[in-house]
């Protein structure tokens, strides 16, 4: 049994499928005793709420707004102070002997919080590295590389390294760049932790699905065209150009729709080019609860996933996931340098194009839309190898394993 810390900024209360509530859930049923703190952003108007059950304590917080249409200043101080804010909550109302915290990034900003538990308990501190920011927002064109901001950012984020007793990245190409990139750590400080999920059991998807019909007419969707389905946050990083792109090709295409369900800073400037083109075969929803979303899924047939082209950094989306777990095939339109890419092609569950280029794209909708049994073949690929690898019993132990070397374990 372990005492754990978990703090991270993405953990819904209606969260069965999301990565940090599964993999919470998880460090639970093995009987581990896990505080969670959870930043709730002030445009919520929320009171601060701790929960207790079990061995289960979660502790939602007031805090400032870091997410969607805020003001840059907000959001900047929000990014900056973070890491003090979560060591301000720990001194106050969770100073217990923890064998190991785990943080999620983003943030990069946690090195206050893992300096304080280190030099207080000797605690194991893992970093969850899911954005290696700040080259992301190079890539995006958000930052210079030559400016004050960025080596302010880049400076944070060694030292939130050195800190970190291990690193858990998406993929190889994670642990590759980041070497490359922080010569002076060792190898042995990065390791691969995949997104993961505590999969739905085959009885609950198919009794999803056995309302595919009723979801389609409630979202005034076709009941016969094969849908295409984009679910998720909706910004710079899509690729949204390449999306307003593909739209009016799409929308000439027969037997297909096209639906998009999601939020982010783009969403409002997607939905209004779907109005403003009188685009038939395309639909776009605001962002709904996880037990609505997933209704949605088991209503399509293809998931897809779209990444800016000009990222040089290694993105594994988490969305994916959700697909797979629906045994639906992914069309993937990505950046060259992603291991994405391969993933989905070596184990064939999609088909991958870059996202520079629309009639590649267009290609892969037409197969799907021709051979619906390449959908169930990569389908049932994808839920096969979500079950073997990317569940989050997965994920548990490769945590774990660190601490065991570590000898951070006790009785209670």
């Amino acid at each position: 049994m372990s005492r754990v810390l978990f703090i991270t900024s993405d953990y819904p209360e209606d969260g069965k499928g999301n990565l940090y509530y599964d993999l919470v859930s998880e460090f639970v049923y093995n009987d581990n005793i896990v505080d969670v703190i959870v930043p709730q952003e002030r445009k919520y108007k929320k009171k601060n709420t701790m929960l207790k059950s079990n061995n289960l304590t979660v502790f939602r917080v007031r805090y400032l707004n870091f997410r969607g249409k805020v003001s840059v200043i907000e959001k900047g101080i929000a990014t900056i102070i973070q890491g003090h804010f979560y060591k301000w909550i720990v001194k106050k109302y969770f100073n217990n002997k923890y064998d190991i915290v785990i943080c999620a990034t983003l943030p990069i900003s946690y090195r206050p919080v893992f300096q304080y538990v280190k030099k207080k308990h000797k605690t194991y501190t893992y970093l969850l590295h899911k954005d290696i920011f700040p080259q992301s927002a190079i890539d995006l064109g958000i930052l210079k590389h030559k400016s004050i901001l960025y080596k302010f950012f880049r400076r944070m984020e060694s030292r939130l390294y050195d800190k970190s007793d291990k690193i858990g990245v998406m993929s190889k190409k994670n642990i590759d760049y980041l070497v490359l990139n922080n010569p002076r750590l060792p190898i042995n400080k990065f390791e691969i932790c995949v997104n993961s999920i505590i999969p739905k059991a085959v009885h609950e998807i198919a009794t999803l699905i056995e309302s595919r019909k009723t979801t389609r007419k409630k979202y005034h969707l076709p009941i016969e065209d094969t849908i295409f389905i984009y679910g998720g946050n909706i910004s710079r990083a899509q690729g949204i150009q390449f999306i307003y792109s593909v739209l009016p090709e799409f929308s000439k295409m027969i037997g297909a729709h096209l639906l998009f369900v999601g939020s982010g800073n783009e969403f409002d400037n997607l939905k209004n080019n779907i109005i403003e083109n009188k685009y038939e075969n395309v639909t776009i929803i605001s962002k709904v609860e996880k037990s609505e979303f997933d209704m949605i899924v088991s209503a399509c047939d293809v998931g897809l996933v779209f990444l800016d082209y000009k990222f040089t950094i290694a993105n594994i989306p988490s969305r994916s996931l959700t697909h797979m777990e629906f045994r639906q095939p992914i069309i993937a339109a990505t950046d060259e340098y992603t291991d994405f890419r391969d993933f989905i092609i070596y184990n064939n569950i999609g088909l991958w194009s870059p996202s520079n280029d629309v009639s590649a794209f267009l290609e892969n909708v037409k197969k799907y839309i021709e051979n619906k049994s390449l959908i169930k073949e990569q389908g049932e690929n994808a839920r096969a190898y979500l079950e073997k690898n990317m569940n989050t019993k997965i994920s548990y132990l490769t945590i774990m394993k660190n601490l065991n070397k570590a000898g951070n374990i006790h009785e209670e």
